[in-house]
């Protein structure tokens, strides 16, 4: 590869990806890989997630015309497992008309269960760092793994007040985020 150290991270769904996959498939990754910072994983893969509540009302259409409208499309015979994307009032709705029957699932409880992260950090071998706002619209308190956190001494996990779901700016400093200057710091304070 020519590099001597990598460093990644994972944003919202993609967090969750990486997460699982540190955790899961930690051998496969190359020791060019040495440090996992700034994470934010989509909630739904953590569980329980806020069923209902503004997060829904911005973000939901938004998730329906791209499943419907692009993902669907290319897989007509799935139309009929969508149903009338109208009807889809919130995320677990969504996931069981569309999300969890295109990509194999029984149900959204299937999907949630098999694609959680939470169940794996426990396997990560590499320093990794989980930021996760504690007003993140679409997290419940249960959402967090704090046990996990206590008992790796691999997995970090911060949970600053306020930063939504991935919105850590910096008042005064434009286009730079907290998120980016703490992933940075802490590659730095783990790197041996």
């Amino acid at each position: 590869m020519g590099y001597k150290r990598i460093v990644i991270a994972g944003f919202s769904l993609g967090g969750n990806v990486l997460l699982k996959y540190l955790g899961e498939k930690a051998h496969l990754f190359p020791a060019e890989i040495t440090h996992v910072p700034s994470l934010f994983p989509f909630p739904a893969t953590l569980l329980p997630v806020r069923q209902t509540g503004p997060p829904e009302k911005l973000y939901l259409p938004a998730a329906v015309y791209d499943q419907t409208e692009k993902k669907v499309r290319q897989k007509p015979s799935m139309m009929k497992l969508a149903g009338d994307p109208e009807k889809l009032k919130n995320f677990r709705m969504f996931d069981n008309a569309i999300t969890a029957p295109i990509h194999g699932f029984a149900d959204a409880d299937d999907y949630y269960t098999q694609s959680s992260c939470k169940q794996f950090i426990p396997g990560i071998r590499i320093p990794t760092l989980l930021v996760n706002a504690q007003n993140d619209p679409f997290l419940t308190p249960a959402c967090f793994p704090e046990e996990e956190a206590r008992n790796s001494r691999y997995f970090y996990m911060e949970t600053p007040h306020d930063g939504g779901h991935v919105g850590f700016y910096t008042p005064g400093k434009a286009n730079i985020y907290w998120s980016e200057l703490r992933a940075l710091h802490f590659t730095e304070e783990t790197m041996s």
